[in-house]
């Protein structure tokens, strides 16, 4: 539901929109047929709604808008189809610097013909426009047992490195995680904008979690800063639900650790993050939380 609001949004833009949307996941161990939930039933309030009816929709309407599982430019036979040729500007695959673990990320193609790499922009022909390549990061907040604690912005990003399932260069961000995660995120594309969906959050058993574990929030949480909106949502979201020692960010766990390593190594690259884990030292969009009902367009 949250996700065709914010499409309507974005193609409503008072100065017009002449651009291309698409839909990116790595959906990892489902069926390539049954992938980026384009299932019939999803988990929105709409149960007849999913990507595919969304991208129908606004397609008709003559938007240029597709989806891309990531999966299909690296599952071949079980394993990543991962190259280390940067002048490859035409095959849908991972690319991996050997010298640098940070660089390792997706090029593709859309459906539109619009030729992607994630780290470097858009394809003209003879070269990278990274102005013309926009990044919304937008995961769904729940409990996660392991590395991080919760599921959240940087933690998103592990879906954007895919760092197993057969790599042959056996890049172990899942052993070190919590202190790789700023790395990820500044080697790879630094978010235009985080928007985590908290309308459901799931509040232990995660990653898998469970429907029964679910509780309806009604919220988003929106902020350029992704170890922002993480530390707002584990803090003042998650742990008032749970109750969970793991959620919250001041305590020490692995999520302290995640979010400190990660504004430290952010904040090493040049990005604006925010400079220490306190309350006062962050903006999200508006500076609150935002009741989801006003991205709702039916």
């Amino acid at each position: 539901d949250m996700v065709r609001g914010l499409v309507q949004r974005i193609v409503e833009h008072p100065d017009g929109f002449d651009g291309e949307i698409v839909f990116v996941d790595n959906v990892q161990f489902k069926a390539v047929s049954d992938c980026f939930r384009w299932q019939t039933h999803t988990n929105s309030e709409s149960r007849s709604l999913n990507y595919r009816d969304i991208i129908e929709d606004f397609s008709s309407q003559g938007y240029k808008i597709s989806g891309y599982d990531w999966r299909t430019s690296n599952w071949r036979s079980g394993g990543l189809d991962v190259v280390t040729d940067p002048d490859d500007h035409f095959t849908d695959t991972y690319y991996h610097d050997p010298d640098n673990l940070s660089e390792h990320y997706p090029r593709f193609t859309t459906e539109h013909g619009t030729r992607v790499n994630f780290r470097h922009g858009i394809w003209t022909g003879s070269e990278y426009d990274n102005s013309r390549l926009k990044l919304i990061n937008l995961p769904m907040l729940k409990d996660h047992q392991y590395k991080t604690m919760i599921t959240a912005c940087l933690k998103n990003y592990m879906g954007v490195i895919a760092p197993s399932y057969g790599d042959p260069w056996k890049i172990e961000y899942h052993d070190n995680f919590q202190y790789k995660v700023g790395k990820m995120v500044g080697g790879t594309r630094f978010p235009d904008l985080n928007i985590l969906d908290a309308t459901w959050v799931i509040t232990k058993d995660g990653p898998e979690g469970y429907a029964t574990n679910a509780v309806e929030v009604g919220t988003l949480i929106a902020g350029v800063d992704p170890v922002a909106v993480d530390y707002h949502a584990g803090k003042h979201v998650l742990f008032p639900l749970s109750s969970n020692n793991r959620h919250h960010p001041d305590n020490s766990n692995n999520l302290h650790t995640c979010l400190t390593s990660a504004l430290t190594d952010l904040r090493s690259a040049g990005y604006e993050v925010m400079p220490s884990l306190e309350d006062s030292s962050y903006t999200l969009l508006t500076n609150q939380t935002l009741d989801v009902g006003m991205w709702r367009l039916y």
